[in-house]
C-alpha cells in the first residue's frame, strides 16, 4: 500500500497506458511493448495488467416488454450488477456499531451456487418503481 501511495495509485513506479478503440489492435500493441520492455536492464516484474480474455455476458432486454411492466435498463442492469457482484457496487451501505464507532460494510449478493447456469441469470429477480407507482407519483400534487 505505501509503494502505490508512493506511486500516486499506480501499482508500479513505470506505468505505460496503451488506448484505442481497437481493444484487440491495442492488446497486440500492448504486448509488442513488454516484448521490448523486457530487453531494458534494470526492469523487473513486468506485467500486463489488463485481461484480455476474460468471459463476457451480452443481455438483450425487450425495451418495449420492460417498459410495460415498469422497468429501465438502469434496473435490468442494477439488479444484475447486485446479483452477480454484491450491493456494494451499486448502492454501498455501512453500519456504525454504537459500542466503538467502527463502521462496517452491509453487502448483499446472490449465492454462487445459486447463479450456476444462464437459466438462472435469466431468472434473477428486477426491482424497480411499478407502473401503479409510478403513475401515482405523475398524478399526486406535491
Amino acid at each position: 500500500m505505501v509503494s502505490q501511495i508512493l506511486n500516486f495509485g499506480l501499482p508500479a513506479p513505470i506505468d505505460v497506458q496503451v488506448i484505442g478503440n481497437n481493444f484487440d489492435a491495442n492488446a497486440k500493441y500492448a504486448a509488442s511493448l513488454y516484448d521490448k520492455f523486457r530487453h531494458i536492464p534494470g526492469l523487473s516484474d513486468l506485467r500486463i495488467q489488463q485481461t484480455n480474455d476474460a468471459p463476457e455476458l451480452h443481455v438483450n432486454v425487450n425495451r418495449t416488454r420492460a417498459q410495460e411492466l415498469g422497468f429501465t435498463q438502469r434496473d435490468v442492469a442494477s439488479n444484475m450488477l447486485v446479483s452477480l457482484s454484491g450491493s456494494f457496487q451499486a448502492s454501498p451501505t455501512f453500519w456504525v456499531n454504537p459500542k466503538n464507532g467502527v463502521s462496517y460494510n452491509i453487502v448483499t449478493q446472490a449465492p454462487q451456487y445459486a447463479l450456476d447456469s444462464i437459466e438462472a441469470l435469466k431468472n434473477i429477480p428486477i426491482n424497480g418503481v411499478t407502473i401503479r407507482t409510478r403513475k401515482y407519483w405523475e398524478h399526486s400534487p406535491i
